[in-house]
Parts: structure tokens; sequence; C-alpha cells
């Protein structure tokens, strides 16, 4: 792992730490969800992983860690652990709202429509329909996008 690229390995680990801890923390508030210390370790890591692969495929110049990128990729993968449909759903719910509240501190919003649309898009993903699916990587560059414009729509008015 270059680490001229990256942000200190360790910083890096540390704000994944935070973010998964977040997400697990909603879960539990949220649904009484527990989600064992052995699994956040996995999500953590899974994060770091995909980061590192994420940074040396495309060459990115890291100049401050994205919450939007660590948020979606480890509540997908947590997402994708679950194999009941309810909980699923629970665990796909407390990931975009982990998503809107970091959106939110960007002084961003997006509508219902378009979180219904992401919701949508990332449960064909999971039933092999990745031709009208959404994954990880695209759930971050949702809210990433989200973030910098000036104003989402998720009507049907495309």
């Amino acid at each position: 792992m270059p680490t001229e690229k990256i942000i200190e390995l360790d910083e890096t680990k540390k704000y994944i730490s935070a973010l998964v801890n977040q997400l697990c923390e909603l879960a539990f508030h949220s649904y009484s969800i527990g989600i064992p210390k052995q699994v956040r370790k996995i999500l953590i890591e899974k994060s770091l992983n995909h980061y590192s692969n994420h940074v040396n495929e495309f060459n990115v110049t890291v100049n401050g860690l994205d919450p939007y990128k660590f948020l979606a990729w480890s509540g997908i993968e947590l997402y994708a652990m679950v194999n009941d449909e309810v909980l699923g759903d629970m665990i796909l719910n407390c990931t975009i709202i982990s998503l809107r509240r970091a959106l939110e501190e960007d002084g961003k919003q997006v509508t219902f429509g378009f979180i219904k649309k992401l919701k949508k898009m990332i449960k064909k993903e999971f039933m092999g329909e990745s031709d009208l699916g959404l994954g990880k990587n695209g759930l971050y560059v949702a809210f990433r996008m989200a973030s910098l414009a000036e104003y989402v729509d998720g009507n049907n008015s495309e």
C-alpha cells in the first residue's frame, strides 16, 4: 500500500472505525440490532482494503477522508452479510440515514424519491439484477455527487 497516496493508515483506520461504530450504534438504537465486535472488525478491514484498492486503481491523490465512501462501503458490506429481508431492510435504512446525516452536515439534502430509488436499486443489485442495480461504489458516488450538487431531485423526471 503506497503511503504517499493514502492519508496515514492509523488515521484512516480510526476514521473508518468511528464511522462503522456510528452505523452500528444507529442500528442498535433504531432497531435493537446488536452488531458484534468481530463483525465490526470485518467491516473495518473490508472498508480499509477496498479503500486501498480504490486509491491504487484510480490513482487517487487523497486530500481528506470522505464519510460517504466509508459509510456506503461498510453499510453495503453489512447488508450483504444479512440473510433476512427484514433485517436487511433495517441495515439498509441505517446506512441511508447515516449517509443522509453526513450530507446534512455538508448543508445538503436529498428527496425521499431519491432515497427510495437508491434503495430499490441496491436491492436489485443483490437480487442478481446488476443491470438495474447499484452496489457500494454506486451508493458512494450517489451521495458524493449529492454533496457537490446544488439541488438533488429524486423524482422520476430524468
